[in-house]
């Protein structure tokens, strides 16, 4: 096919339909497409003629194909389809991992902390509370014994040595 060949002078020519003739030794390579010049690459999109053979085709055929993929898709739905379908179903549901770790772990922790606050809340308290109180009943007993006069805690004294004697005695003659 005249014309379609490289142009002796190494520049850009004309094809025998005046659209530019691109040679891969006109230009340098651009990163990411291999060996296909960028210039063979736009002027191949853009209609016109390059002697790059099929590599030239498939770099701008794959760019159509990519494009389109990615610049004409439709838009994503914002609520998901209905579907009987068991596995799309599982995965909408993270494959039930949410309901799994609530029955294994979530419910038993939740009744065990509850269970441990009942038994804090009504056994524990109140075996310290009634505790307390017992103590503060017979503290408040024990207070009117110490009156701060010694004559007081001399007659308590007699009264204790008092009381073992007649331990004593009773268990001699019992």
């Amino acid at each position: 096919m005249p014309g379609t060949g490289p142009p002796a002078s190494g520049r850009v020519g004309q094809s025998t339909t005046g659209q530019p003739i691109v040679t891969p030794e006109n230009f340098s390579s651009v990163s990411g497409l291999g060996t296909i010049p960028l210039t063979v690459f736009l002027t191949t999109i853009a209609g016109g003629e390059c002697d790059t053979g099929m590599a030239g085709r498939y770099w701008s055929t794959s760019f159509l194909f990519r494009s389109s993929y990615f610049f004409a898709r439709a838009p994503i739905p914002q609520t998901a389809p209905a579907t009987n379908n068991p596995f799309a179903i599982a995965g909408r549901n993270v494959l039930f991992g949410d309901q799994v770790n609530d029955f294994l772990f979530v419910t038993p922790a939740v009744a065990l902390a509850s269970a441990v606050d009942t038994t804090d809340a009504k056994g524990i308290d109140t075996a310290v509370d009634g505790l307390g109180r017992a103590f503060l009943g017979l503290s408040t007993q024990l207070r009117r014994l110490q009156t701060g006069y010694a004559r007081s805690y001399a007659l308590t004294m007699v009264v204790g040595v008092l009381l073992v004697g007649a331990v004593l005695l009773l268990n001699l003659v019992g």
